[in-house]
């Protein structure tokens, strides 16, 4: 019987590690895409210019693209032209996603070995999966309204995304 267990713990622990490593490796890729749209939010508001054309526009969103989402952050703040309540939105998911990067082996560790703590791990990694979605659904309205408060008709906006989704993803 206590072979039986044994082997019954150990692919429940099995189980559970599959889950954690499916769930973060899900939440890193949604908080990935965000950094580029985040990057892509920056720019728009922060560094284009009237006139600049999407290839130059592009080039300057790659080069923030391989910053640190933190810096992409700071830099939205410092622009101070992002709502506040979304700010606090991108901070909070800051500190989560660098607990989720730097810390969420660590700090839980017994999560395999535990069910209340992988529920509460799960239920956190979800948590950023969710915050991040928000942002991501979010990000593209911040971006059309500044862009139609800029004099942009919504047919032009429009065909600009989808140039840009052309070149983005080729």
């Amino acid at each position: 019987m206590n072979q039986m267990n044994t082997h019954l713990d150990k692919a429940r622990m099995a189980e559970r590690l599959d889950t954690i490593a499916k769930r973060i490796g899900f939440t890193l890729w949604q908080l990935q895409e965000l950094e580029g749209a985040a990057a892509t939010y920056y720019v728009l508001i922060a560094k284009a210019s009237p006139g600049m054309g999407i290839d130059p526009g592009l080039e300057i969103v790659d080069g923030y693209r391989s910053k640190p989402f933190g810096t992409t952050v700071k830099a939205l703040k410092s622009s101070e032209k992002v709502p506040s309540e979304l700010m606090v939105r991108f901070q909070k998911l800051l500190e989560e996603r660098n607990w989720l990067v730097h810390n969420s082996r660590s700090t839980s560790s017994s999560a395999v070995h535990d069910e209340a703590a992988f529920v509460q791990l799960i239920q956190r990694v979800d948590a950023i999966e969710n915050q991040a979605l928000g942002l991501l659904k979010e990000i593209p309205k911040q971006m059309e309204a500044f862009l139609l408060s800029h004099g942009f008709s919504p047919e032009v906006i429009s065909s600009a995304a989808q140039q840009a989704r052309n070149q983005v993803y080729r």
